[in-house]
């Protein structure tokens, strides 16, 4: 209730010409984020200060977090971190462009490689369809019918709905969402280019948002400061990739360093480790954006981490036959688990005997 009587003094805001340099009036309850000119948010600000009193809203300047490209007067408090918070919830700047095939890509779930950042405007038609079917008896209004043509343009064909159709029948949101998530995926991937497939592919692949959805504790070891995240995103949404100095993507081939020189078969060597048997393990970090893995890269997932295991095993076999060991491949992509055994080693989904 008391949004609505703030709506007030946000609309004197939105509509005052002094505000017009404004960018940015945006309000969640009572908090608020105002952009734009300096002159402008100085009168935004101003005319808080006026009308806030009296609709029970008071500025609290100590919550205030001021940025600007600017100078201001040295009265004015003013923040040069790289990043906001708004009630403990960091807003992640990237100090870059970010292309629209990016925030498209922020769009999708975790388990579509990203972070889940859904869009209103996709989605809220899926919400309400969903809703007013849930609560009884599907009556055709024309909210219901602009909501059903909506939805309609953001899936596929056999994924479209009809007020007929819905007569006895329940959709729930994540099934509607689902279907739109779908459809905004294929088109992304569609559009895009090669090295772009591959990217998508890898990190839309099983187990690979882990790190997203992770616990962030430092007491664990599990954080990023804002600059190793900034990277991270960047990095994960295609934005500012690495360049090699040809012009093409960076490619990436490491392979660990041998703990036992003379047995270039083992990067890690476990003795006894199943019924007496010794396993030989190979570390490789690779990337989908490689040669000559990229096209099929394009099309599947695991395509590098699958091609680099597969050679492992064909180079190292014999070797390991002949001393009794159990090659075992940890090749790891660079923005998924990668092989078997990699997935096998995080997640239990596998027997160390059944691997190789």
């Amino acid at each position: 209730m008391f949004a609505l009587v703030l709506q007030k003094m946000v609309t004197t805001i939105h509509t005052d010409e002094a505000c017009a340099g404004l960018l940015q009036n945006a309000w969640y309850l009572d908090d608020g984020s105002i952009a734009g000119e300096s002159s402008s948010v100085l009168r935004a600000l101003t005319i808080i200060q006026a009308q806030g009193p009296s609709l029970g809203f008071f500025v609290n300047f100590k919550k205030w977090e001021l940025f600007s490209v600017s100078d201001l007067p040295p009265s004015i408090q003013t923040s040069n971190q790289p990043n906001m918070e708004i009630l403990g919830a960091p807003i992640e700047c990237t100090g870059c462009d970010v292309p629209d095939s990016a925030w498209r890509q922020a769009q999708l779930s975790l388990r579509r490689g990203s972070f889940g950042l859904r869009s209103f405007a996709l989605h809220s038609p899926a919400a309400y369809i969903a809703s007013l079917c849930g609560s009884g008896s599907v009556i055709p209004t024309p909210h219901l019918e602009n909501a059903i043509t909506h939805y309609n343009t953001c899936v596929p064909l056999s994924d479209s709905l009809s007020i007929s159709g819905l007569v006895g029948h329940t959709p729930t949101q994540k099934k509607l969402s689902d279907a739109i998530e779908e459809m905004l995926f294929n088109s992304l991937l569609n559009s895009c280019s090669l090295a772009d497939k591959a990217r998508l592919l890898s990190v839309s692949s099983p187990h690979t948002s882990a790190w997203i959805s992770a616990v962030s504790s430092s007491s664990l070891g599990l954080h990023l400061d804002p600059s190793e995240f900034q990277t991270a995103v960047k990095w994960w949404l295609g934005v500012n990739p690495s360049f090699s100095s040809d012009g093409n993507p960076m490619k990436l081939d490491v392979v660990g360093e041998k703990i036992m020189p003379e047995h270039d078969q083992a990067d890690i060597l476990v003795t006894n480790w199943d019924c007496g048997t010794s396993d030989a393990f190979d570390i490789t970090v690779t990337s989908p954006l490689n040669s000559p893995n990229m096209l099929e890269a394009g099309m599947y997932q695991g395509v590098s981490a699958k091609s680099v295991e597969h050679r492992k095993h064909t180079e190292n076999d014999p070797k390991c036959v002949e001393l009794g060991w159990r090659c075992i491949p940890l090749a790891v992509e660079l923005w998924s688990l990668g092989s078997r055994g990699v997935e096998g080693l995080l997640t239990g989904g596998y027997s160390f005997s059944h691997l190789g």
